[in-house]
């Protein structure tokens, strides 16, 4: 079964030990996870670890690093034909690094991640964001690996019941963020209502009924702006079916701009009219800075909770896409409501020292547990003050 949060540390706390990890992600992970990676490295430089960032080049990690924290690049040759060099010059910057254990974040770096824990003698941690594929059951399952991460309270369930064999603790550590102090939405009553939709534009049939309703809408005379975060094969068609329903003055298709805690700050709606599988950070953000929420009766997210953190309709129907977006514009202090009882609740269940305590937790376990099987680990370095 998955543990709580609040993982017991295996070592005893009269004597600090080395934790000294290195965080293995891909370019997406940068750009959807970009704030809790940032608030993860913030909290583990507040206990004096150092840490390292493997991602490749060009995807903007800069905003995510912070003192004690090295940026290694991989691959640094975007050739097939160097896939070797790459991967020495990769094991040369960690052993320089010495870390006690590899942190995979992303689905795309397990195998990579088990490759070099048995190359360098140390354990790794992976972290699932979403639902877990069998496929990856030859990573949970090996020596090395000595803990799994998952996002959510749903991910952790279905973790256990995808890897039956996995004998490794699975700790159930919530994504933390900062909440603001005010909340968002309508808090300037004399300016139009705003609305931001934030996903991947993979199929325009999943924004018909929200664009009908929206239609709808304006033809009853309601002013507000929309605004489309994101980008995708469906982003084209959606753009077409915009014009043709004479919404492009009030539909605005904007690409994938950053940072979007600044921008929800600025308005007062979040939709989500399809659900995803992976943890939402998205969501996360716009709950954070007190948007009333209004999303899919489908979505299984552990953030949402009808009427009290958001409002929920049937995204198949427009009318029922209607009436949620109506009750929000004409009842704005419900709409409040719900984007304050968001912010309580994170603050109640995703505060950034929790997840950092749960975290360095986890590092802890993962390397009593490989100590125990055995398995020598490479002699660590005590941390350093300042990245090289």
């Amino acid at each position: 079964m998955p543990d709580e949060q609040s993982i017991s540390s295996p070592v005893s706390a009269s004597v600090k030990p080395v934790i000294r990890p290195a965080l293995l992600v891909e370019g997406y992970t940068l750009r959807d996870y970009s704030t809790c990676l940032r608030n993860l490295f913030v909290g583990l430089n507040e206990k004096k670890y150092s840490a390292a960032l493997v991602c490749p080049p060009g995807k903007g990690a800069e905003s995510v690093i912070c003192p004690n924290v090295e940026l290694i690049r991989y691959p640094m040759f975007n050739i097939p034909l160097l896939y070797l060099q790459n991967r020495k010059l990769l094991i040369d910057s960690l052993a320089k690094f010495k870390p006690t254990v590899l942190h995979a974040i992303s689905p795309g770096k397990y195998s990579l991640t088990k490759y070099l824990a048995h190359e360098l003698q140390i354990p790794y941690v992976l972290t699932f964001n979403s639902q877990p594929k069998k496929r990856y059951n030859f990573v949970v399952t090996d020596k090395n690996c000595s803990s799994i991460i998952a996002s959510s309270k749903t991910i952790a369930e279905s973790i256990s019941k995808t890897y039956r064999r996995c004998k490794e603790p699975i700790h159930q550590i919530t994504i933390g963020t900062f909440v603001t102090d005010t909340c968002a939405a309508f808090s300037q009553t004399n300016n139009i209502p705003s609305i931001i939709v934030a996903q991947k534009l993979t199929n325009s049939a999943h924004f018909l009924p929200l664009l009908n309703a929206v239609r709808h809408l304006t033809i009853e005379g309601r002013e507000f702006i929309i605004a489309i975060i994101g980008t995708g094969p469906a982003e084209r068609d959606i753009y077409r079916h915009i014009r043709s329903m004479g919404l492009s003055n009030v539909i605005t298709l904007v690409g994938n701009i950053r940072p979007l805690r600044r921008i929800f700050a600025q308005a007062d709606i979040f939709v989500q009219p399809e659900p995803t599988n992976q943890f939402n950070s998205t969501l996360l953000e716009a709950m954070s800075v007190g948007m009333a929420v209004a999303t899919s009766c489908q979505s299984k997210d552990d953030l949402i909770i009808e009427n009290e953190t958001a409002i929920l309709f049937d995204q198949h129907d427009e009318i029922s896409v209607y009436s949620t977006l109506q009750k929000l514009l004409d009842k704005r202090e419900f709409a409040r409501q719900l984007g304050k009882g968001a912010q309580a609740y994170l603050r109640k269940n995703h505060s950034v020292s929790n997840m950092t305590a749960a975290i360095e937790n986890a590092y802890l376990t993962a390397q009593q547990r490989f100590k125990e099987k055995g398995v020598p680990q490479l002699q660590s370095a005590p941390p350093k003050t300042s990245p090289q």
